[in-house]
């Protein structure tokens, strides 16, 4: 899907968009972010796979990703090719959040 639909009744609403899974481009083991080639969200108006550039417009558009059922959140970057694409806030561990995702 190209373009994330999230409606929000009120700032008291407290639904939270979450990332719950990611599919690897084809042939990849996933051990780098831009590897990711869509990412599964929960909690917008249609949950689905959507590209990975379609997730960093919407956070950049302002709103806030979580990782899973984690604290972390995800954050939108750029590469040095000028790809797009997502990362999540670090945490104590090394590999980034989004990659221990399960994968479909």
């Amino acid at each position: 899907m190209w373009k994330i639909e999230y409606f929000k009744k009120n700032k008291e609403d407290k639904k939270k968009v979450r990332a719950t899974k990611i599919k690897l481009f084809p042939n990849l083991q996933g051990t780098s972010l831009l590897e990711i080639q869509s990412i599964y969200l929960e909690g917008v108006d249609s949950p689905g796979l959507y590209t990975k550039g379609a997730v960093h417009d919407f956070i950049k558009d302002g709103y806030t990703v979580f990782v899973g059922n984690s604290s972390s959140k995800c954050l939108a970057k750029i590469s040095v090719n000028n790809e797009k694409y997502v990362s999540s806030t670090p945490n104590s561990t090394t590999a980034d959040n989004l990659l221990k995702l399960p994968k479909i």
